[in-house]
């Protein structure tokens, strides 16, 4: 059990360790399968010198502190529409269909972006004791987001509280404790510059500014800087 002292201390030496953090994207491509709707891809989040200082040791291996995956769906996929790959691939890929339009592409309000994907977000966990950090998920999400820019041409996402469900079934929630945990997600995402699409989805469109300038915020807080770090855009 992560007690508020063990909490106080990890935002301490947070701070100090804030720049450490390596994330690593994987991406599952097979290029020549006529069935790959999809691309699946993962980001996992490491703080590599962290707890080697508990450790006493270089050689230590750290653990993943946070995790995020999801789909890669090509704008002109072969044959198919952006509609039919949504509704194919997974129960979680369904939600996204409300983006495309009449004709089961990908709407052209979503098309902007310089990527040749739209960028569908599944799930998204931040390991329990590193949670109450004060902002520390949604920096090492928001900064994902940015690893995963190049390829898209819009992100989307699904508010779902799945941290919520862990131990337990959905059915096992009132409406009203899933209503309040799905709007306290919302306005996380929207401070990520997340703004409202159809179907109750989230979008992160093409300029990054907003993205940026937030995930830049959030480090300058977490690291106890006194201005955000300047960027050349």
């Amino acid at each position: 059990m992560v007690t508020d002292l063990d909490r106080a201390r990890r935002r301490r030496r947070l701070k100090r360790a804030l720049d450490s953090i390596t994330f690593n994207l994987t991406i599952t491509w097979t290029p020549r399968s006529p069935d790959e709707l999809a691309t699946p891809w993962t980001v996992t989040a490491y703080l590599d010198d962290f707890e080697a200082l508990d450790e006493g040791t270089s050689a230590y291996e750290p653990d993943p502190i946070f995790w995020m995956n999801g789909w890669l769906f090509p704008v002109l996929p072969h044959g198919i529409t952006m509609a039919y790959a949504l509704d194919a691939v997974d129960a979680d890929t369904e939600v996204f269909v409300p983006l495309t339009d009449s004709a089961g592409e990908l709407a052209g309000e979503y098309q902007n972006g310089t990527g040749s994907h739209l960028v569908a977000v599944d799930k998204v966990r931040l390991e329990r004791q590193w949670r109450g950090m004060g902002g520390l998920g949604i920096y090492l999400a928001g900064s994902a987001f940015l690893l995963l820019s190049d390829y898209a041409i819009c992100i989307a996402l699904h508010p779902k509280p799945f941290e919520l469900l862990e131990g337990r079934e959905e059915r096992d929630l009132s409406q009203e404790e899933y209503a309040r945990a799905t709007k306290k997600l919302t306005r996380l995402w929207s401070t990520l510059s997340a703004e409202p699409a159809p179907g109750k989805n989230l979008v992160i469109g093409p300029s990054l500014i907003g993205l940026c300038n937030a995930v830049d915020g959030l480090h300058a807080r977490l690291s106890g800087s006194k201005q955000p770090l300047e960027r050349s855009r």
